[in-house]
């Protein structure tokens, strides 16, 4: 089930790339507007390193 998720996930980044940014970047800005930039991109790392992890996997796997 975890792996189907992730799978969907992926598939949605990869089909609306920018529709996923424009998410993360509202999603980040409703978090906390008084955090500084580099908090920003610092989450930011933390949530495309297991996105690609993930890409490599399935390309691995399939």
């Amino acid at each position: 089930m975890q792996t189907r998720l992730h799978y969907k996930v992926v598939l949605v980044y990869q089909m609306f790339p920018s529709l996923a940014m424009q998410f993360l970047f509202n999603h980040k800005k409703r978090l906390g507007q008084n955090k500084t930039k580099k908090v920003m991109t610092n989450n930011q790392y933390g949530f495309f390193i297991p996105l690609m992890i993930s890409v490599q996997d399935f390309a691995f796997r399939g």
